[in-house]
């Protein structure tokens, strides 16, 4: 699982306000020896699903290329991720028409 360093301090810093029971779980995500939680940066790749996963998270567009049944290539761009439609192996995306 990743998160984030500003994820991580905001989870402990509200944990504080919020809870007053014991933090020490809460204490050792913001550490950054812990990795309970992995840092984001420390993963980010070039590779197809690391990019995918980046413009969902961050609601970058994108390009898209995918071949048909027949074997042609479709080319699309101006590709944004449909928030909430992500179901296992699948994501709708929309486009732009060319």
């Amino acid at each position: 699982m990743q998160l984030s360093s500003y994820g991580k301090n905001r989870i402990l810093q509200v944990s504080k306000e919020l809870f007053q029971e014991d933090t020490a779980f809460y204490e050792a995500l913001a550490s950054s020896e812990s990795d309970a939680f992995l840092d984001e940066k420390r993963f980010k790749t070039t590779d197809g699903p690391s990019v995918l996963m980046d413009c969902l998270k961050n609601e970058k567009s994108f390009y898209m290329e995918y071949l048909e049944e027949d074997g042609s290539a479709v080319f699309l761009e101006g590709c944004h991720c449909i928030p909430g439609t992500y179901k296992g192996s699948f994501l709708k995306i929309e486009y732009k028409e060319g």
